[in-house]
């Protein structure tokens, strides 16, 4: 970015607090939606296995019965797909304010915002632990979902954002970088929490 497009972006007069706040506001926004992304495609694909195994054509050995596991499915589907849809509206990838950001900048304002998010999530999760106790199993398992999104999050914070800016500073020229950046940052994350999921015993 040069000094003229920086004057540009926060007025005439240089107004270094206006500038960290818009690239903070814009990072963050990328925080949020990727992390609903991931945790809202573990939580769908976790309601899609509980509805097979209800259906019994997948073996799933979660020992529920038919109504709880479809009862269970459809609750856990609507807090995935309600996650996705928090995604959508924050318009992902479609937010052009930090295209004028230098690349270096906005990777560092994004990991510092996904590991805010992490915690985020990790309290979200600890909080949810004790109020789905009573409930059938899939809901512990769908909270394991979200802390395990929370934990692999610090990880993403470094190993994704590198890599989104790896793939970003050496696409950039043929004009691919800017449109895989988000996707690198997503795919990483969402194989970072499936590596490490487990459920609870």
């Amino acid at each position: 970015m040069t000094s003229l497009e920086r004057h540009e972006l926060i007025g005439a007069h240089p107004q270094p607090v206006r500038y960290y706040l818009v690239l903070a506001a814009g990072t963050f926004r990328t925080a949020l939606d990727v992390a609903m992304l991931v945790a809202g495609t573990a939580l769908v694909g976790l309601a899609a296995a509980l509805l097979l195994s209800g259906l019994e054509i997948v073996d799933g050995n979660v020992g529920l019965g038919l109504g709880a596991a479809l009862g269970s499915s459809l609750v856990i589907g609507l807090c995935g797909g309600f996650a996705l849809g928090v995604a959508s509206e924050g318009r992902y990838g479609s937010d052009r304010r930090l295209d004028r950001f230098p690349s270096i900048e906005v990777a560092i304002g994004r990991a510092v915002a996904i590991a805010l998010m992490s915690i985020v999530l990790g309290w979200a999760a600890g909080r949810l632990g004790p109020m789905v106790a009573d409930l059938p199993s899939p809901f512990a398992v769908a909270v394991e979902v979200v802390r395990t999104v929370a934990v692999t999050g610090f990880i993403a914070a470094i190993v994704g954002v590198t890599l989104a800016w790896g793939v970003r500073r050496g696409l950039d020229r043929l004009g691919w970088g800017l449109s895989l950046e988000i996707p690198t940052l997503y795919l990483t994350w969402l194989v970072l929490a499936i590596a490490t999921f487990h459920i609870p015993g």
